[in-house]
């Protein structure tokens, strides 16, 4: 069981790393920008 718990571990481990290097190339601005542009667009004001 112990086997079991520290594989599960070390898998989670790994995957908030490789998230959290993910995130850092996020060009999150643009995407914000691109999203409020096409909600702008999509649903006009009255």
């Amino acid at each position: 069981m112990k086997g079991i718990q520290l594989t599960v571990l070390c898998i989670l481990i790994f995957l908030q790393f490789s998230l959290a290097e993910e995130l850092k190339d996020c060009n999150c601005e643009k995407i914000d920008a691109n999203l409020v542009a096409k909600i702008e667009r999509e649903y006009p004001e009255n």
